[in-house]
């Protein structure tokens, strides 16, 4: 079974998202829709719920009918919104992202300029609500420090500021990391990786562009990359979207899957394997790479549009995507596409995609063997 959550059309604050199970055949099996709000991560947790992020309104745990469970609202955390991710700990506290907004100044043509900047907050909380730590990036970066995409207005759509604000980190995963008790964050607008000490709060290292680590030759960095992945220690995986990429331009951007080997001792890096098919493909948005048991990889190609030298907010530039599983010799042994170029809809994004042996509990599925039977 894989599960897959979309986002159907822009813009996202009047746009319902779906959660969707499919089986071999690419059929819906299963789907969960909340017509007024935007579902972002999911997670199933131990107990065979669905964990995932419901725009405003923050985390929420349902059952496979959809039955609401619980519900965590921004404000048990002191924040106006929770994005992006949301993670199961061991011992079974919870872990997402939380947006914060700070006065900060800066130096332009030689007067200082307040910006009221969007960055972002690593939030730890029990399942009762209560929130266990809270640690914000204005402490562990530099806010001085920004990349291209920080005049975005991207946080514009869900909280009012007057002035506006600047998308700084536009963090979009979080990964625990049990060897030392860490987490790691992408900040996709950052290109970097961040290891977060998950006791103290305390940056532990970057990776990416004139980060810690030094490259292997031959290798690339990521660049605006999604839905880190640890494989091990010293390994992951990521989905390197490659906006901006060096020595790109308009209509020769591309985005691979790829796995890194790092040492953390040496800070050394290198890219060991990646995916980029046999045609260049771009997702500038969303997307996400797995590696799965068997060996092979889960690339879910989520983000393309149309055409690539259009504006992705132009509504005629119609959204598509694919998930594709390939084998570490890089053929393509699944793939589903969803596609419409009628003009009747806008497209479909792929935000995540996860393979998960059955949706069904144990014991649903052999009452329905039974029932079967009889």
């Amino acid at each position: 079974t894989l599960f897959s959550s979309m986002v159907i059309s822009f813009p996202l604050t009047e746009t319902p998202g779906v959660i969707l199970a499919v089986d071999s055949e690419g059929e819906v099996i299963w789907y969960y829709r909340n017509p007024d709000e935007l579902l972002e991560a999911f997670v199933l947790d131990g107990q065979g719920n669905l964990l995932h992020l419901a725009g405003l309104a923050g985390a929420r745990e349902v059952d496979l009918l959809g039955n609401e469970i619980q519900t965590w609202s921004p404000d048990l955390f002191d924040v106006p919104g929770i994005h992006h991710d949301i993670i199961e700990l061991p011992g079974g506290n919870l872990a997402t992202i939380g947006v914060e907004i700070q006065d900060v100044d800066y130096e332009e043509d030689g007067e200082t300029v307040t910006r009221h900047v969007a960055g972002d907050v690593i939030i730890e909380f029990t399942r009762e609500g209560e929130m266990v730590h809270r640690w914000s990036a204005f402490d562990f970066l530099d806010p001085q420090v920004f990349k291209q995409d920080f005049f975005v207005p991207f946080w514009d759509q869900f909280v009012e500021v007057e002035g506006g604000t600047e998308d700084w980190m536009h963090s979009n995963g979080l990964v625990y990391d049990s060897s030392d008790d860490s987490f790691i964050l992408s900040a996709r607008h950052l290109d970097w990786l961040i290891k977060v000490d998950r006791k103290t709060g305390e940056r532990k290292w970057i990776m990416g562009e004139n980060g810690d680590f030094s490259l292997a030759e031959g290798s690339e960095w990521f660049y605006h990359m999604h839905a880190p992945q640890l494989l091990g220690p010293g390994r992951l995986m990521v989905f390197d979207n490659g906006n901006y990429r060096p020595g790109a331009e308009d209509g020769t951007y591309f985005s691979r899957a790829v796995e890194v080997a790092f040492d953390e001792e040496s800070m050394e890096a290198e890219v060991v394997w990646e995916y980029r098919g046999d045609e260049p493909f771009y997702s500038q948005i969303v997307s996400d790479s797995d590696r799965l048991a068997n060996g092979n990889t889960l690339v879910a190609d989520g983000g393309r549009v149309m055409n690539d030298l259009e504006p992705l907010t132009n509504p005629g530039n119609i959204r598509w995507s694919r998930i594709l599983e390939v084998t570490p010799e890089k053929e393509v042994v699944w793939e589903l596409e969803m596609k419409d170029f009628s003009g009747d809809v806008l497209g479909f994004a792929v935000f995540r995609s996860k393979r998960v042996p059955s949706i069904y509990p144990e014991a649903l599925a052999t009452v329905e063997w039974i029932e079967e039977e009889r």
